[in-house]
């Protein structure tokens, strides 16, 4: 590595959803290592995996990682179609977590569909050797 200072950003469209899901990573010198994540509230369980994958390529330097999602506005998500096993395993899912840390409230479309998108966004270990390719997005 000859310099600790750079910038890289990355866009996809997810047309299925009607989403378009941008990343941007800037690093800057620094004696230790320093990780900030910025992005929406449903992505921030994924830091600590995202801390560990960045770990293993980088070990000083303050490192910013900035996630944002923006709904299409003429997409075709309305042609989405749901697996209705997927579905019935977020229900369980998000049933189990509102029991475990006693949670009040109804489970909305909106709290289904966003569990959804996330799982469905959540890189698979075996696609491990893709990101290391720059591919794990695409």
């Amino acid at each position: 590595m000859k310099s600790m200072t750079g910038y890289a950003s990355l866009e996809k469209i997810f047309p299925a959803f009607g989403q378009r899901v941008s990343l941007e990573l800037k690093t800057l010198n620094s004696r230790y290592l320093e990780f900030k994540l910025k992005s929406p509230s449903e992505y921030s369980s994924l830091e600590p995996r995202i801390l560990q994958e960045v770990k293993k390529y980088i070990s000083r330097g303050f490192v910013e990682l900035i996630i944002s999602r923006e709904r299409l506005a003429h997409s075709k998500a309305s042609l989405l179609t749901l697996d209705d096993d997927a579905v019935a395993r977020a229900l369980r899912e998000i049933g189990r977590v509102k029991r475990k840390f006693h949670i009040q409230g109804e489970v909305t479309l909106d709290h289904l569909l966003n569990a959804l998108f996330v799982a469905s966004s959540v890189f698979k270990k075996s696609d491990g050797d893709a990101a290391k390719r720059g591919e794990g997005f695409g």
